[in-house]
């Protein structure tokens, strides 16, 4: 698995290089609320800030940008296979890497109750949402969710994980990692993902 240094910015300098860019595009000032969904959907790629400032209607292109994303996650994993059906390589695999994605969104999901739990104000509760570092899950980890290591590749191949120098891998972006929360977050995600691990524990004792 190759090792990739993704230059994202905190959030928090996010936020400025997103004023900073619209600004110099010549767009109109928009309301920090504003400034602030985006980054909270894009994350720090300067790449994804740039291509958002120049947007009219930022918040409508940044959900644009979230469905869009959503799709290409699905056309590259695959949706969560049939609980009833005969589960193929290809299937087991989706399985796998839903059930990867499903553990960074848990670990996302805690890291952010885990900041608004002490908070009290609006401003320092925006403050500290933004500087969340990435949720990272070891390489031996993904390996045994995965099963077997060249799976794991092929996600790192196609941009949806990256590893850091030290063996931990995360999501590719926070704009991949927001995709796979709606994705895993929507209707009826969570009881088929249930009846598929109840019906694989059947076969597995059968």
């Amino acid at each position: 698995m190759q090792i990739i240094i993704v230059n994202d910015v905190d959030q928090n300098q996010a936020l400025e290089a997103l004023k900073r860019t619209r600004q110099n595009a010549g767009e109109a000032e928009e309301p920090d609320a504003v400034y602030r969904d985006v980054v909270q959907t894009v994350g720090g790629r300067l790449s994804h800030l740039e291509h958002v400032s120049r947007q009219t209607d930022m918040r409508t292109f940044t959900q644009e940008l979230l469905h869009t994303e959503k799709s290409w996650l699905i056309s590259q994993i695959g949706l969560l296979p049939d609980p009833g059906e005969e589960m193929s390589e290809k299937a087991r695999q989706s399985l796998n890497t839903w059930t990867l994605l499903r553990a960074f969104v848990e670990k996302l999901l805690i890291q952010e109750s885990e900041v608004e739990r002490p908070l009290t104000t609006g401003a320092v509760l925006q403050k500290a949402r933004y500087n969340l570092i990435m949720p990272q899950l070891p390489y031996y980890q993904c390996c045994r969710i995965m099963r077997y290591p060249e799976h794991l590749e092929e996600l790192d191949r196609a941009s949806i994980i990256s590893m850091n120098t030290n063996q931990d891998v995360r999501i590719h972006s926070l704009l991949v990692l927001r995709a796979a929360t709606d994705i895993i977050e929507g209707v009826h995600f969570q009881e088929r993902f249930a009846a598929i691990e109840k019906t694989l524990r059947s076969r597995a004792s059968a």
